[in-house]
């Protein structure tokens, strides 16, 4: 009941606000000397194996400074809440300097050359933040408040929101201004490179797809295949999807059932492979359970899919099913006779889960892993009982003890099986 009321509560306004006042931190540090560079303003010159970055006077030189940060795992419909670069200081500089800093508009840069102009060439962003009047360093290798940028989160949401922005791709910058500020590079230390920091959310609307691809869990970007059934038993694929992703666990698992599409009285089977498999914290973001190395798959009528609408998932105890009736589709396919079949095995398996007074494959398509609703799948040995009680009633009683044992197992090992790519069935029997 406390599960059942936690999912509840998902449905609520008061759980999404509540998720959405919620950040994600990230941060990428400058990790190549081919990710920080200086270029000459009168000759264009580059210079990429300096063991400092000076901002902006060199001498009698005055200089421009390149910045690029890989792997920024912030997803493109995110709304950016903060962002600022860290620097930490390689002198001591205290005269009034002021820094213009502009991002590069392109949503994968590449790393920085040693030909002419490779940091002025670049296209800039619309978006451009002043960082005036920066405080003096008064101390080397300070790495603090002084040399914190101001925010620049409007040019990160500029450069997310391109079409070609995807996440992990780099991000760079372009640093201008007058005065003079030396920080550390990435060739001076390693440790001490200039860092981004970056603050977002990523409340994106929950798909508006009709299921769900659970293991432990849900499957965030598993490939979903479509096939529909033919009055010969033919497969022929129709639609393949991807169960959605996302940084919070009411957005991920989703995809497209088509049940608009579908005819209500062929057989459709589902195929969902790889993906990722996360579970959530208390605060409803995501923790990575494992990766699914295996299959798993659910068949049915295509009435039957539209009736459970909202409520389609596919799980190890719908692969369960398949297995049981596999065997049936590679015979003399009988459309009457696979509807009996699947209803009749689903008795075996789950319970009455969508209260409708009959155990039938609707509930078998209504089985959520994750709450585990049904008596029969909570405790596996429910399942043993029943089977034994219907099938094997002369047993001895310690021998029954002993298969109860067995059977108790079986639902928290069929979920490792199918990580593992292995077939259900032959472990059960």
């Amino acid at each position: 009941m406390k599960k059942l009321l936690t999912i509840a509560l998902y449905l609520s306004l008061s759980a999404i606000l509540a998720i959405s006042s919620d950040t994600i931190k990230i941060k990428s540090k400058i990790s190549s000397t081919y990710d920080d560079a200086e270029e000459d303003i009168l000759t264009g010159k580059i210079s990429l194996y300096s063991s400092d970055l000076e901002l902006f006077r060199d001498g009698l030189k005055e200089q421009i400074v390149g910045l690029r940060f890989k792997n920024i795992k912030i997803p493109k419909d995110a709304t950016i809440i903060n962002a600022y670069l860290q620097f930490t200081s390689d002198e001591i500089n205290i005269e009034n300097t002021n820094i213009i800093i502009d991002g590069e508009l392109n949503a994968n840069p590449k790393k920085f050359k040693g030909q002419k102009g490779d940091i002025s060439n670049r296209e800039k962003t619309a978006t451009s933040i002043s960082w005036n009047s920066v405080p003096a360093w008064t101390n080397n290798r300070e790495r603090g408040d002084k040399q914190k940028s101001c925010d620049i989160s409007s040019i990160v949401q500029e450069i997310i929101e391109q079409d070609k922005w995807h996440k992990g791709n780099a991000m760079a910058f372009i640093l201008s201004g007058d005065g003079k500020r030396v920080a550390k590079s990435f060739n001076g230390s390693k440790s001490l490179s200039p860092t981004l920091f970056i603050e977002y959310t990523d409340i994106s609307p929950i798909p508006s797809y009709k299921g769900v691809a659970e293991i432990y869990g849900k499957l965030s970007d598993a490939k979903v295949k479509i096939y529909e059934i033919d009055d010969d038993g033919n497969m022929n694929l129709k639609w393949t999807e991807n169960t959605s992703t996302g940084a919070y666990f009411l957005q991920i698992g989703y995809f497209d059932t088509h049940s608009n599409e579908l005819n209500p009285n062929n057989f459709y089977l589902f195929v969902v492979q790889g993906g990722m498999d996360y579970y959530e914290d208390d605060d409803g973001a995501i923790i990575l359970n494992s990766q699914n190395s295996g299959t798993i798959r659910a068949i049915a009528k295509g009435n039957d899919i539209i009736s459970v609408g909202d409520n389609f998932k596919i799980t190890p105890i719908s692969e369960i099913l398949y297995e049981k009736v596999e065997a049936f589709l590679k015979n003399d396919f009988d459309k009457d006779g696979l509807s009996d079949i699947l209803n009749q095995e689903s008795k075996l398996i789950v319970d009455d889960i969508n209260l409708d007074g009959e155990i039938t494959i609707r509930d078998i398509l209504s089985f959520n892993t994750i709450s585990e609703t049904t008596p029969k799948i909570e405790d596996w040995s429910y399942i043993g009982e029943d089977l034994i009680d219907k099938k094997i009633t002369n047993m001895d009683k310690s021998s029954i003890d002993k298969l109860k044992e067995i059977y108790q197992k079986q639902f928290y090992e069929i979920t490792e099986i199918v990580y593992q790519g292995e077939t259900i069935l032959p472990n059960l029997r």
